[in-house]
């Protein structure tokens, strides 16, 4: 009798010990919803200086020439899409999009825990979030029938509420907001002042744009400058004057304002009197709309996304240059003037660095 009872004892004992080890298995949270709340690789991970940027794997942080990578998007799969950080000016968060089904717009700590959806895309897609310098408030842009539009939404996402307003003439591509340094303003990329066709019809290139300022609650749109539609000998309209890029997609460029709230950085077309002419370049101009520059000159690829360091000394961009068989972004660091350019050499094992941005130093 005691032999046969071993066996079932052992079996016994055995079903148990199976249950407890898958109790105490974690199973990942579902997306839209807090999940992660510890990252074990980067446990007590606090920079106070360095770079967020994205590459073909997810979202990442590294020292400002290159070094101490650490990837801050989860390895689970449901998170593959994370894109375009943005990081808050304490330093403590990153505002980001996920575009695993719909874009939404999600928030985590600076070291990849905590994140939460506060967005859900599936009432309209969401893009290219920024904050507001008090960390009160995110601007991005949402999709809406067949146009984009600027919102903003609270940090603890309540409270959001639409700030550009419909466009009679066409559906508008209200993109790239900025806030200014001092919560003020907001400077975006838009079509509103350019359609798609010239004052007589003609079609005109896709992704030309200008920029606009407007104040924090969406009142008082004014363009950044003064160009003019001109009719070259041919008989073809131009646009005279200077264009940003307005596309979206993982390669759009970006509008930055400096530090000192004195200058706007943006990726955009030289005025040679054909719009889209060329590759983009950077330039920055003064936020009244004067004295603009042209720090980069590469005509080989189109140079996106400035970044302002916090004490507006230096601009981080990206590079695409694109071929029948790839388009792969490398990022740069520049100095605010547009000299000492050179690329960054990321320790990592990847062949995309995108959407560039500094950490701000914690107050």
């Amino acid at each position: 009798m005691k032999s046969k009872n071993i066996p079932l004892l052992l079996m016994a004992l055995t079903i148990v010990a199976v249950i407890s080890i898958s109790g105490c298995v974690q199973q990942p949270s579902q997306v839209g919803v807090t999940n992660q709340t510890t990252n074990p690789v980067l446990e007590d991970f606090k920079p106070t200086s360095g770079i967020v940027f994205v590459t073909n794997l997810g979202i990442y942080f590294m020292d400002e020439n290159g070094g101490n990578v650490r990837r801050l998007s989860p390895r689970y799969e449901d998170e593959q899409g994370d894109d375009q950080p943005s990081v808050s000016s304490d330093g403590t968060k990153i505002v980001f999009t996920n575009a695993k089904g719909w874009s939404s717009l999600w928030i985590m700590n600076i070291d990849g825990t905590d994140r939460t959806m506060l967005v859900d895309g599936t009432n309209g897609n969401t893009y290219m979030p920024t904050w507001s310098p008090d960390g009160k408030k995110i601007i991005y842009s949402k999709s809406i029938d067949a146009g984009e539009y600027l919102f903003s939404i609270n940090s603890d996402g309540m409270g959001e509420m639409q700030l550009t307003p419909p466009y009679p003439k066409y559906d508008p591509d209200d993109r790239w907001p900025s806030v200014s340094p001092d919560g003020t303003k907001i400077a975006f990329t838009t079509n509103r002042k350019f359609p798609n066709k010239g004052p007589d019809g003609e079609s005109m290139l896709d992704g030309m744009c200008s920029i606009m300022i407007m104040n924090t609650d969406g009142s008082g749109m004014t363009p950044l400058e003064t160009g003019t539609w001109k009719r070259d000998d041919a008989g073809n309209f131009y646009y005279d004057g200077w264009s940003c890029v307005n596309v979206g997609g993982s390669s759009a460029p970006g509008v930055s304002w400096s530090p000192d709230g004195s200058k706007i950085a943006f990726s955009g077309y030289p005025p040679t009197g054909k719009v889209g002419e060329g590759v983009p370049q950077i330039y920055v101009i003064n936020s009244d709309g004067t004295g603009i520059t042209q720090l980069t000159f590469d005509t080989t690829s189109g140079s996106h996304g400035p970044s302002w360091s916090p004490d507006g000394t230096k601009i981080a961009f990206w590079k695409v240059k694109s071929d029948s068989f790839s388009a792969i972004g490398k990022i740069y660091i520049m100095n605010s003037d547009g000299s000492s350019q050179k690329e960054l050499a990321i320790q990592m094992d990847t062949v995309v660095g995108e959407y560039p941005t500094f950490l701000k130093k914690p107050r």
